[in-house]
Parts: structure tokens; sequence; C-alpha cells
């Protein structure tokens, strides 16, 4: 019974010491995030008043700033000699039913310590680079279609060097008042970052635990 209790303590550990691994925070690594708003720890917004910077409002904006990030722990794919990145599309459908991209995410990676991301939208969007990473460019395609009215959202796990997955969601707006991430006014779009924690290691600790009290009445 004691190596059973022993057992459950060491889950429990091993739960926790990985739940507190699980900080990883992107970060705005250049001079390009304004006018993007930061709302939280890992949340960043576009407003749709974008008259401040000369680029009018939503729904007629006429630039809309591109935001790039970095995480401090690297991702699971790419080397130094053949990077890779990866690349997925957000789409809207015109008036006359004929599908065309209004958002773009990337994911890159050279190896080591730091993952790379971007987040465009139209009308100032990214294109693929293919060119620059050949076979190391991945298109993973559209990731949603957008609703007219009430935008659309993409949901995307990136897997990380320590095992762990970054969970990134994307939002772009419809013709509708658009603030998925609650940040109180009319946003554009949105990008949030978030790492799942090991909850089920967790529960394990915790039956093996009980189960040890129990038989130990």
């Amino acid at each position: 019974m004691k190596s059973l209790w022993k057992i459950g303590l060491a889950v429990l550990v091993i739960a926790f010491g990985t739940a507190a691994m699980a900080d990883v925070t992107p970060q705005p690594f250049d001079n390009g995030v304004p006018p993007w708003v930061q709302i939280g720890p890992q949340t960043w917004v576009l407003p749709a008043d974008l008259s401040n910077i000369g680029c009018g409002i939503e729904n007629e904006t006429s630039c809309e700033h591109n935001i790039y990030l970095q995480n401090d722990v690297g991702f699971a794919f790419g080397t130094p000699e053949h990077p890779v990145e990866l690349y997925w599309q957000m789409l809207e459908v015109s008036d006359t039913g004929q599908p065309f991209i209004s958002d773009e995410f990337y994911a890159l990676s050279y190896g080591g310590d730091i993952g790379y991301m971007g987040f465009w939208s139209d009308p100032n969007l990214h294109g693929s680079d293919v060119g620059l990473f050949g076979d190391g460019f991945i298109d993973l395609g559209a990731c949603t279609v957008e609703d007219p009215v009430s935008g659309g959202f993409c949901h995307i796990d990136i897997p990380l060097v320590n095992g762990q997955l970054l969970h990134v969601t994307l939002a772009s707006d419809g013709e509708g008042y658009f603030d998925p991430f609650h940040a109180g006014y009319d946003t554009s779009d949105g990008i949030s970052f978030s790492v799942p924690e090991p909850s089920s290691l967790a529960l394990l600790g915790f039956g093996l635990a009980g189960l040890f009290r129990r038989l130990k009445k």
C-alpha cells in the first residue's frame, strides 16, 4: 500500500510540475503590433475603429495592421537547415458566392527555442512563402468559412518541443458587432493563446491517493 501511495504522490508531482511549466506566453517581437491592443496575458485584438491611424472604420477600412508574435517555447518541427512554415486561411464568401481569403495565419520554426507566428487581414495579406521555404512550406488550407454577419473562428493546436500543445484561437469579424474576447468595444480581428493543463494526470493522482486512504482503513 505504501507503494500505491508513492505512485499516487509521484503522479501528482508530475502533473502539477508539468502544469507549472505551462506558462507559455506569446510575446510581440517587433514594433508592428500597434494598433493591436493586448487585453489579456495572451490575447490581442484589432479595434474596428482605426480612424486614429488613418485607416477608417469597419466595415470600410483602407488598411489593417498585421501582428507578429514569438513563443518562448520552440515548435516541434523545422530545423535551422530546413525551416518549416505552417499556413492556414480564413475565408469569406463574396456576393457572387465565390470564396476568397480574408485572413491568414502562419507558424514558423527554424528549430531551437523560439517559434514565430503572424496574423494578417485583408487588404494586407501575406500570401504563400513557397519560394522562400520550398518543401518546408505546408499549406493546411482553410480552417473556417466566416459567417457574413457574425464572423468566424479558427482553433489550431501547434505542437511544442516540451510535448505540450499551444492552442491558438483566431477570430475575424463579419458585418455585425464583434467582441468575442470581451474587449468592451467592436473589434475587427483577435488572437488568443493557451496551453491546456494536463488535468487527466492530476485526476489519476488524486484517484490513486484516495484509493490508498480507503485501503488503509
